[in-house]
């Protein structure tokens, strides 16, 4: 992607929560997003009887963006996501070293 410098944000929330915001950030011309699915157990999650940690289902979305808009991108996430709210979830921005632009 040129010699542009480029961030990688990246959102671990609830289930259902994710294509509502995906559809947001398209709508604020935001293109490179993407969604997953995984599953998983958090610190201090309820143990079940066979003393393994509950798993639940949760949703990954990422965002690709260059270096100066990031911190705005991230702000946006962070608010339309209520990450500071009970079940938001959880995020993070990280420098990208290397990355292929992918056209559909």
């Amino acid at each position: 992607m040129n010699n542009t410098k480029f961030k990688s944000i990246t959102l671990i929330t609830s289930p259902g929560k994710g294509l509502p915001l995906i559809e947001e950030l398209h709508k604020r011309k935001h293109q490179m997003l993407d969604l997953n699915h995984a599953r998983g157990s958090y610190i201090g999650a309820p143990i079940k009887k066979n003393g393994l940690p509950v798993e639940t289902e949760q949703e990954i979305i990422t965002c690709i963006i260059s270096a100066d808009k990031a911190d705005d991108v991230f702000a946006d996430i962070f608010e339309l996501a209520e990450v500071n709210k009970p079940g938001g979830g959880f995020m993070y921005m990280q420098d990208l070293k290397r990355s292929t632009q992918m056209v559909l």
